[in-house]
């Protein structure tokens, strides 16, 4: 009897704690299908950047914002910019390799990393 009512507050934990995860996956999309990206045969810029965050990862990927911000792509290159956030693509992020944010990758036409 005694040995029920310890694991009671313990099963209590756990369901816990999984309804927690549970709530987390579907926030940030776990589990959605996510569309492969669309280059049209363009040439692309992936800048990989961050929803949420620590204050200074924070800072490091508003900084990159406000860079990009001010770069002056002319617009007859064809040059797509296409902003992927890092915690809701981690599809993304593997199949090219970034391991943090902020990142910038420059593909090919055929998405190919150049």
């Amino acid at each position: 009897m005694k040995q029920r009512i310890r694991l009671v507050p313990l099963l209590g934990f756990v369901v816990l704690m999984l309804g927690v995860l549970g709530i987390k996956a579907a926030d940030r999309g776990w589990f959605a299908i996510h569309p492969p990206l669309e280059l049209n045969g363009q040439p692309a810029l992936l800048f990989f950047t961050l929803s949420e965050g620590c204050d200074c990862q924070m800072q490091l990927v508003q900084n990159a914002e406000a860079q990009l911000a001010v770069w002056d792509l002319p617009v007859d290159l064809g040059l797509n910019v296409i902003r992927v956030d890092f915690t809701r693509r981690p599809d993304l992020a593997k199949q090219y390799g970034v391991v943090r944010a902020p990142a910038l990758v420059l593909l090919g036409t055929a998405g190919q990393v150049t």
